[in-house]
C-alpha cells in the first residue's frame, strides 16, 4: 500500500511540474513581442523594389503598428526615387494620438514574417548611390515593440536601352533628303520566341529592357522595312545603340553594311534586309552578340563569345 502511495505521489508531482511549465510559457507570451528585420542593411537598384522583411518573434491577435521615421542622412526623396507603397503619414494615421511624425503602417495580425515592398523609381539618369536611412518604432498601442534602423543604398538604373539610329542626309538627284524617310525598325522576342516589344514609326527607334524581364536569351532584330523608292548606290548609316545611362555605359554597332539603300527593304523584296542581335539576360547583366559571334556589349566587361544568335526574317505586319 505504502509503494502504491508513492507512486500516486509521484505521479501527481509530474503532472504539476507538466502544467507548471506550461502556466510558464504562457506566461511568457503575455509579454508583447519584438520586430527585427531580415536585413538591416539593403542594396537595391532603380527598378527594383525595396523590399522590408519584418520578423515577429511570435504572432499576436491584433496588427502590430509601426511609426517609420526619415533620418536625416537620407539624400534620397519619396516620390522621386521611391514610391511610399502603402505607407500613410502618421497624422493620416491619427496624429497625435499615434505620436511622432513620419510614417505609419500595421503589420497584420497573426503572423511571424511579412513583407513591405517600396518600388524604387527609375529614372536612367547618373545620379550616383542614393541613401534612404529608416527608423522603426513601435506606433498605436504598442501591441509589439521595435526601435530597428534599416540602411537603404539605391544604386542607378541597369535597364537596357536599346537605339536604332540612321539619322542625316543623302543626295537625290541633287535634292537633300532626309534619310529618315527610310522606314527601319526594331523588334524584340522573348525567350519563348514571342515578339514582346516594337518600335515602328519613330527615328532613331528606341526599345528599353528593364532589369524586372525574366532571365533568359531574347533576339533583338532591326531591320529595314522599306526605302520608300530611293536606291541610291550607298549604304544607311544605320547604328544599333546598347546603353545603360544610370552607369554612363554605351557601345555602338555599325549595322551600316547590312544595309545597301539600293537593295530594298523587307517589304522592298529583300529577306535580308535585318540584322539579329542575341541578348542573353542575368540579372542586371546584360551580353549582347551579334551575328559575327562577337560580344557587342556586357554589364561592365566586353568579352569575346561563340556566336549563339540565330538569324531569323520577319515581316513587319
Amino acid at each position: 500500500m505504502k509503494n502504491k502511495f508513492i507512486a500516486l505521489l509521484a505521479i501527481v508531482g509530474l503532472s504539476l511540474s507538466y502544467y507548471s511549465c506550461q502556466e510558464d510559457e504562457s506566461l511568457e507570451r503575455k509579454g508583447k513581442p519584438t520586430i527585427t528585420f531580415d536585413s538591416n542593411d539593403i542594396v537595391v537598384k532603380e527598378g527594383d523594389n525595396i523590399n522590408l522583411d519584418f520578423i515577429l518573434s511570435y504572432p499576436i491577435k491584433s496588427d502590430s503598428e509601426v511609426r517609420i521615421e526619415v533620418l536625416e542622412e537620407t539624400t534620397a526623396e519619396a516620390e522621386v526615387d521611391f514610391e511610399l507603397g502603402d505607407l500613410i503619414t502618421m497624422e493620416d494615421a491619427g496624429g497625435g494620438f499615434f505620436g511622432g511624425n513620419g510614417y505609419y503602417y500595421a503589420i497584420p495580425s497573426l503572423t511571424t514574417n511579412h513583407t513591405l515592398s517600396l518600388p524604387v523609381i527609375a529614372d536612367n539618369t547618373v545620379e550616383g548611390n542614393e541613401t534612404l536611412k529608416l527608423r522603426f518604432y513601435s506606433a498605436g498601442k504598442g501591441e509589439a515593440m521595435v526601435d530597428q534602423i534599416v540602411t537603404i543604398t539605391i544604386e542607378d538604373s541597369s535597364d537596357l536601352i536599346i537605339d536604332l539610329n540612321w539619322s542625316g542626309t543623302f543626295d537625290d538627284g541633287g535634292t537633300p533628303t532626309d534619310f529618315c524617310d527610310l522606314d527601319m525598325d526594331l523588334e524584340l522576342y522573348d525567350p519563348n520566341g514571342d515578339l514582346i516589344m516594337v518600335s515602328y514609326n519613330d527615328c532613331p527607334e528606341q526599345i528599353t529592357i528593364p532589369t524586372s524581364a525574366p532571365d533568359g536569351t531574347y533576339l533583338l532584330d532591326a531591320s529595314l522595312w522599306t526605302t520608300n523608292g530611293y536606291a541610291q548606290p550607298i549604304n544607311i548609316p544605320a547604328n544599333v545603340i546598347f546603353s545603360k545611362p544610370g552607369i554612363t555605359l554605351s557601345e555602338t554597332f555599325d549595322a551600316s553594311s547590312y544595309f545597301p539603300m539600293a537593295d530594298g527593304g523587307l517589304s522592298d523584296g529583300n529577306g535580308n534586309a535585318l540584322i539579329t542581335f542575341e541578348i542573353i539576360k542575368n540579372g542586371h547583366i546584360f551580353t549582347i552578340n551579334e551575328p559575327g559571334g562577337t560580344t557587342v556589349f556586357q554589364g561592365r566587361v566586353a568579352q569575346n563569345m561563340a556566336n549563339k544568335a540565330v538569324l531569323k526574317k520577319k515581316h513587319k505586319k
